[in-house]
């Protein structure tokens, strides 16, 4: 078989962003491996892909967890940073300034 006849699929591209992206033979096949895992549950494809299993789920949407922090945590993050940006400045000046008089 030729090489560039093979049929392949990718979920990570460099050129494509955020798609499945193949040859027509290769989603040809994702299209009949995807149609096995809903009859069967899962299915491993026959094709080239960077992926091992197609699986046939009634799971809930996976949720990523936002980046939250304790309470305690964010206060004195945001003090630090008060302190950092607003305080320092003002005591350096006013070392300057005693410095100049």
């Amino acid at each position: 078989m030729n090489r560039n006849n093979e049929p392949w699929v990718k979920t990570a591209s460099e050129r494509y962003e955020d798609c499945i992206v193949g040859n027509r033979d290769g989603l040809l096949a994702l299209k009949s491996s995807i149609d096995k895992a809903i009859a069967q549950q899962s299915d491993s494809p026959t094709f080239k892909s960077d992926f091992l299993t197609i699986v046939c789920t009634d799971d809930p949407w996976e949720k990523s967890e936002g980046p939250s922090l304790p309470k305690w945590q964010e206060i004195t993050f945001n003090l630090v940073l008060f302190v950092w940006l607003l305080l320092l400045p003002i005591l350096g000046l006013g070392v300057i300034a005693s410095w100049l008089l």
